[in-house]
């Protein structure tokens, strides 16, 4: 007879979560999910919960006597209700995979159940047009086809260099070669997403988020921008106004969070600002 332990680890891959999303549904401690994996709590006290989540029997789970996986043996798993939905959508892999931002090769191993689909989870919700809560549990799925995202759009990510000759002319939504992120903001169609790299802007941003700026959005005192100032890559930083000059013109400053780094200012340096951002995404990090 299997172990607990074995039976819990058989049940989490094949749902296809990742422990953070299960420490989520379970609400407990992503420490406490570790735990399971790796043997450490023989038995655990939300089992009902868990169960639940894992879309699996509370008997079986308990204590392996229940021949029965699942309350439903027709039950789905994330990787199925993907495809599932998908071909209900009449979506071929590689036109999802274009829309959430990922290769054609790394979606069709999210279909088969043998990559983590945790990254793109949003993504594929809003690209599936269903509820995230189905996708991941099943449940809701009354839901899947009320939910219309109309205002959903694809925005590039760019590297830094790119960004600093970006203009409100450029629109790269249906190019090819770029990582994509989904939105449902309304956006300019010149908007893109930069991935924060440095330490500047900590603790605010850390390397690894990720924001979407709007060219067309003109900045207020406070607000986040991409700018340039002469170098060929663009930097990030807070916007301050300083008041006016001789010329009737607003100069401003460029202010990190980190104190480590200089402030810039328009008073001593040619800035152009690139545009104004308008979301801010935080992944977790592996640590």
């Amino acid at each position: 007879m299997s172990t607990f332990t074995e039976r819990f680890n058989e049940a989490f891959k094949k749902s296809g979560l990742s422990q953070h999303q299960l420490a989520d549904l379970v609400k407990v401690s992503q420490p406490a999910i570790k735990k399971l994996v790796s043997g450490e709590t023989k038995s655990f006290r939300k089992i009902a919960e868990l169960s639940k989540a894992l879309n699996v029997d509370i008997n079986w789970l308990s204590t392996g006597k229940s021949d029965t996986k699942s309350q439903d043996r027709n039950k789905l798993n994330l990787a199925q209700r993907i495809k599932l939905r998908r071909e209900k959508l009449e979506l071929t892999q590689e036109q999802l995979s274009q829309k959430i931002g990922s290769t054609k090769e790394l979606y069709e191993q999210i279909e088969n159940g043998a990559a983590n689909p945790s990254k793109y989870l949003y993504e594929i919700s809003v690209a599936l047009e269903c509820d995230m809560a189905w996708l991941l549990s099943g449940k809701n799925d009354s839901n899947v086809e009320n939910i219309t995202l109309n205002n959903n759009r694809r925005v590039p990510v760019i590297s830094f260099v790119q960004a600093g000759v970006w203009t409100e002319s450029c629109c790269m939504e249906d190019s090819t070669g770029f990582e994509y992120l989904q939105t449902d903001l309304d956006l300019s169609e010149s908007s893109f997403a930069l991935k924060i790299k440095g330490r500047s802007m900590e603790p605010d941003f850390v390397e690894g988020d990720m924001i979407i700026i709007d060219p067309t959005v003109k900045p207020m005192p406070g607000d986040f921008v991409a700018a340039v100032n002469g170098e060929e890559e663009a930097t990030f930083k807070k916007y301050r106004e300083i008041g006016y000059d001789e010329y009737e013109r607003m100069q401003f400053e460029l202010v990190p969070l980190n104190n480590d780094f200089p402030i810039m200012t328009s008073l001593k340096q040619q800035i152009r600002i690139v545009g104004t951002m308008i979301e801010h995404r935080r992944y977790r990090h592996k640590r």
